[in-house]
């Protein structure tokens, strides 16, 4: 096959994170089967403090904090509701958030949890 142009991707991310700045919210409503395993574009969205709407499944469910770092919707009107709500999202509780994320951070985190579980702690 062709190898891949590195500056497509750049300039795709790029474009990306533009949308992301100018956007009020990040939209996320994965159904099954589609689910977000981790949800990168949620990470990506706080990272820019923006607040994330979305269904309450998958690893969004642990990465977005309801009504502190977006919210979860399931139905049409509480998506209405929602976008209400949206400047009671503080920006840099987003970004805080995002920063837990980190690999470095994540990173440090299971290395003290697998040491504190090969020195006989329970898990």
């Amino acid at each position: 096959g062709r190898p891949l142009k590195i500056t497509r991707f750049r300039r795709s991310n790029e474009r990306k994170l533009e949308l992301i700045q100018k956007s009020r919210a990040v939209v996320l409503l994965p159904q099954m089967p589609y689910m977000e395993i981790f949800g990168i574009a949620a990470i990506e969205g706080m990272a820019c403090g923006k607040p994330i709407i979305c269904t309450p499944n998958g690893g969004l469910k642990d990465l977005v904090v309801n009504e502190e770092t977006g919210f979860f919707v399931e139905t049409v009107e509480q998506f209405k509701q929602v976008i209400q709500l949206l400047d009671t999202i503080s920006p840099e509780a987003c970004r805080k958030r995002a920063e837990k994320f980190d690999v470095p951070v994540r990173t440090k985190m299971y290395r003290e949890l697998l040491k504190s579980v090969a020195d006989g702690n329970r898990w």
